[in-house]
């Protein structure tokens, strides 16, 4: 009975677990890519040119460190978003346990980012700050399909006013 109760105690006694937990709808794709869309605050096709861990720290005292990834992507598409430069850097958790996500280097990917706080970019103005979560709507270019950018371009088009629209895509 002793070594049952010093089990128990042993496990409650261990570090918090982290779970990653998206909601999800059941609706039409369409409607999600609108949803998306409107939420978020950066929508980019975007290639990754750098990936570097960022050193675990509190998100406030009473949370555990959360260790990040910091990703530098080269914007090829911008479809929603002020274009303040031709890369832009991308936040997310380390690990998929606490809703981060993995990129490759050299691979391209459509994704919906936040932002989260500013951050100072190198001429030292300050620059919007963003972050991706597993639960941000996010794929590999290769894998999107062709009625979904079809659809951003319609959206972004819409967002922006017909006259004041003006559709950034670099060449490779």
């Amino acid at each position: 009975m002793n070594k049952i109760i010093l089990l128990l105690a042993l496990l409650l006694a261990g570090a918090p677990a982290w779970a990653c937990s998206c909601i999800t709808e059941d609706i039409p794709e369409a409607h999600k890519i609108t949803k998306s869309f409107q939420r978020a605050t950066l929508v980019f096709v975007g290639r990754v040119l750098k990936a570097e861990n960022v050193a675990a720290a509190p998100q406030d005292a009473a949370a555990m460190p959360v260790a990040k990834v910091r990703y530098t992507f080269a914007i090829t598409r911008l479809y929603k978003g002020e274009k303040v430069d031709s890369t832009i850097v991308l936040e997310t958790p380390a690990q998929s346990a606490t809703c981060g996500v993995s990129f490759i280097v050299g691979s391209e990917h459509l994704l919906y980012a936040n932002t989260t706080s500013p951050a100072t970019g190198a001429v030292g103005k300050s620059q919007p700050h963003y972050a991706i979560s597993l639960c941000d709507r996010h794929q590999a270019l290769r894998d999107v399909k062709s009625s979904e950018l079809r659809q951003l371009k319609q959206m972004a088009y819409k967002a922006s006013g017909e006259h004041r629209f003006t559709w950034f895509e670099l060449g490779d």
